[in-house]
């Protein structure tokens, strides 16, 4: 009887370490290959969360007007560093539009994000390069999504994501990753990671 539960043990702890050691690729591959985008309102109230969802609506339309039809996130990189000045510029047109004085930061780095799930796909929490978009006191709700492979046009009422985004994404972070996010099953998975980063650290 002990043999069988040292082999359980045994076998549950391979089992785990390779788990872990999957999760940590995948993350890693997610984050080297996308770019989110990050907007923050002034404050909760109804007409602050409303101006930041016209703003995110800018910011979109800027980024696809910069973008074109690139499709390597190392150039979309770049792109997005280069025009900094562009998309504070937009912003803060969109702010001044509709009736407001508020200041706007934009940046382009690392940030963290929670797990996230756009339609088919579950991205686990991590650190991710972020256009990051600060209006005003920066002190109300947040709105993410990956800015690219664009997945800003899907929310949680959608099933399902394009298959050209679904091989934008396979083309950027690599066949396997793609499939540990594609399914139901790594939200489970992301949990138990997340566990164990926050009880290494």
């Amino acid at each position: 009887m002990k043999k069988f539960v040292t082999i359980a043990i045994l076998t549950g702890t391979l089992t785990a370490i390779s788990l872990i050691s999957t999760l940590t690729n995948t993350e890693e591959a997610i984050s080297r290959g996308v770019i989110r985008l990050h907007v923050i309102a002034h404050d909760d109230t109804k007409e602050e969360q409303s101006l930041k969802l016209i703003v995110r609506d800018r910011i979109l339309k800027e980024g696809n007007d910069i973008y074109g039809t690139q499709s390597d996130k190392e150039k979309i990189r770049s792109l997005t560093a280069a025009n900094l000045n562009r998309f504070k510029r937009a912003a803060a047109d969109e702010i001044r539009k509709n009736g407001y004085e508020h200041p706007v930061e934009v940046t382009f780095g690392k940030c963290d994000f929670p797990e996230k799930v756009y339609g088919d796909m579950c991205l686990p929490a991590g650190s991710y390069e972020a256009l990051v978009v600060k209006i005003g006191s920066a002190k109300g709700h947040n709105w993410w999504c990956v800015m690219f492979p664009p997945l800003c046009f899907v929310n949680e009422s959608c099933d399902k994501t394009t298959s050209e985004t679904k091989n934008a994404m396979i083309d950027n972070i690599g066949k396997d990753a793609f499939e540990m996010i594609s399914t139901d099953k790594p939200k489970i998975k992301f949990k138990v990671y997340e566990w164990w980063k926050e009880i290494t650290k």
